[in-house]
């Protein structure tokens, strides 16, 4: 008996125990408030910077996997013609195999659907061009969503055929911004594979991670980089994230 009321006084004393008042339950929660605030945001980013590479590989992989096609139909891309105007070009090489849709062209300066990092030009429409001075863009619509803007050019002083495509991965939903949501790629007559960033005279695909991240990098993954010859501040930022394995790091300008 003895035993038992011991017992029993032990699981009360418990209970006691496990007891709190109304003033520690509003300290407890305030806590709680104040670690979700903290760990909240870096959570979101963590999840969108996720999601912005997953997209990414779907973007790279539908642009891979048509420009392969057509060099099946048409030969080596040294071989395509990059004296056509661009949209001839996109009829050409690219329409059927990316099953595209043309929805609006832009003449030689005025600016596109995006710019580069730290613009939103979905809301500022006359900043400066981006493309070679002599390129017509225009922007297409993709089957799962997606935006790209094409422009094709033969650049007379280095003799090199160019094709820039930009892919926004969320279509019009914002930041649309080069490096945020906004990726370039590009193949040419003499580098003649689809590559991250620009592939013309400034080669992203030569650069090393860190060479790109610097501004003093033509069109380099920084908002302050230097942007001329057809390449934007944020055209890298493609070859960055491929170059660090798939992923975006945290030395990226996110």
């Amino acid at each position: 008996m003895k035993k038992f009321i011991a017992t029993h006084l032990d699981m009360l004393s418990a209970k006691a125990k496990l007891g709190f008042t109304l003033a520690e339950i509003l300290i407890t929660l305030g806590v709680i408030g104040v670690v979700a605030a903290l760990t909240l945001p870096a959570l979101i980013t963590n999840y969108k910077k996720k999601s912005t590479v997953e997209q990414l590989k779907v973007a790279y992989s539908t642009l891979s996997q048509a420009v392969e096609a057509s060099k099946k139909d048409h030969e080596d891309i040294s071989y395509w013609d990059f004296s056509l105007k661009t949209d001839a070009f996109v009829n050409e090489y690219l329409a059927q195999y990316l099953k595209l849709t043309n929805i609006g062209a832009y003449k030689p300066g005025q600016n596109y659907f995006f710019y580069h990092l730290g613009a939103n030009t979905y809301d500022i429409p006359y900043q400066s061009v981006i493309f070679h001075s002599t390129a017509k863009a225009y922007v297409y619509s993709l089957p799962n969503g997606m935006l790209v803007t094409i422009a094709v050019y033969k650049s007379h002083t280095f003799n090199i055929g160019t094709c820039v495509m930009r892919i926004d991965i969320n279509g019009t939903a914002k930041p649309n911004m080069l490096g945020k949501d906004v990726f370039a790629f590009t193949f040419t007559d003499s580098y003649p594979k689809l590559t991250p960033g620009i592939a013309n005279q400034f080669a992203h695909y030569k650069y090393s991670t860190k060479a790109l991240l610097k501004n003093s990098t033509n069109g380099g993954c920084n908002i302050n980089a230097n942007g001329n010859w057809g390449a934007a501040p944020g055209d890298a930022c493609s070859a960055v994230i491929i170059k660090d394995g798939w992923k975006i790091s945290k030395d990226y300008p996110w």
